[in-house]
């Protein structure tokens, strides 16, 4: 167990072994404990990663349209496309986190996952969009690289989610691509929040079922 103290402001951090009152520090390549001595080595920033849960936008950097569901017609896959942002559930994700701390994305249009297809690691796997099967082709980390916007990596491949040739004009299909070494904008995006899991989403959920039982409150019988 350990005890997370700021210091400076809280602009770092002291972390502190409950048992050995010792603190963390970097020695060399490896994090030891030591007494504390207020060295820099001692000082640790802490940066939150990802994004809160709820309904969002995702918009790509490169070309600032978003990243919507209806994909090609025809397509087995479902495949994602960038189009012009307009308001329509096709380009509204709700993005929750996972047993196992990644992220997965769902559709309000489909109810379906942002999805791997195939959980192909070649570069220019399509990414569609299927039923969720708790596997790692549907789960993706979201972490921060510049200026506001993520990186959308993938669990099983560790490729990231990009547009297809880099290109502006829409509709073009995403799809998961090796990291480049520099930061490329068409591999970049932007999370713009658009509302909370709340209880009317809830209900819009609950409805897209094909069975609904309704109980009173409280509860005697089957509404």
């Amino acid at each position: 167990q350990w005890r997370i103290t700021p210091i400076q402001g809280g602009q770092f951090y002291e972390i502190r072994n409950r048992a050995t009152n010792k603190v963390l520090e970097m020695h060399a390549d490896q994090a030891k404990q030591w007494d504390s001595n207020g060295a820099h080595w001692q000082q640790w920033r802490i940066e939150k990663t990802g994004i809160k849960s709820g309904i969002y936008k995702i918009v790509a950097k490169h070309s600032y349209e978003v990243m919507d569901n209806h994909g090609f017609v025809g397509s087995g896959e479902r495949s994602l496309i960038q189009k012009p942002w307009n308001g329509e559930d096709a380009q509204q994700w709700k993005v929750e986190t996972t047993d196992d701390g990644y992220y997965k994305f769902t559709s309000l249009l489909s109810g379906d996952v942002m999805d791997l297809t195939n959980c192909s690691s070649v570069n220019g796997a399509v990414i569609g969009q299927q039923p969720w099967q708790n596997n790692d082709c549907q789960k993706w980390d979201i972490l921060p690289v510049a200026g506001g916007y993520m990186k959308i990596i993938n669990k099983g491949t560790g490729k990231v989610v990009e547009v297809n040739g880099a290109q502006s004009l829409a509709p073009v299909q995403i799809r998961d691509w090796n990291q480049n070494t520099h930061q490329q904008d068409w591999q970049m995006w932007r999370f713009e929040f658009l509302s909370d899991l709340n209880s009317d989403t809830f209900v819009r959920d609950i409805l897209a079922q094909e069975n609904v039982r309704m109980y009173p409150n409280p509860v005697q019988d089957i509404l």
